[in-house]
């Protein structure tokens, strides 16, 4: 691989590793939210969109990891971790709840 460059390029990249960073992080929970604010979906559907929002969740987590790999393609096995989406179905209710969103 060749060495990274300092240019504009590079920083575009670290930018959007750090945007990765900052919607996949568990505190912010960007693609839950967007489930969370949707009104009037069934019960059968919202299952399926929390679901889809931990996926999104996770690939975000991934590609900002996949970003952040130093240019020898070596990398710290600390950014390879995606959000745990195992909790989130236990979780979201009681976000939703505490929002007024049920």
């Amino acid at each position: 691989m060749r060495p990274a460059a300092a240019g504009p390029a590079r920083l575009q990249v670290e930018e959007v590793a750090r945007q990765c960073a900052s919607w996949a992080a568990p505190e912010d929970c960007f693609y839950p939210g967007l489930v969370e604010r949707l009104t009037g979906v069934p019960d059968s559907l919202r299952g399926e969109l929390d679901a889809a929002a931990c996926a999104a969740t996770a690939a975000t987590a991934g590609l900002g990891a996949f970003l952040r790999r130093s240019p020898g393609g070596g990398h710290d096995r600390s950014d390879m971790d995606a959000p745990d989406c195992r909790r989130l179905p236990a979780y979201l209710p009681g976000v939703r709840r505490r929002r007024g969103l049920t």
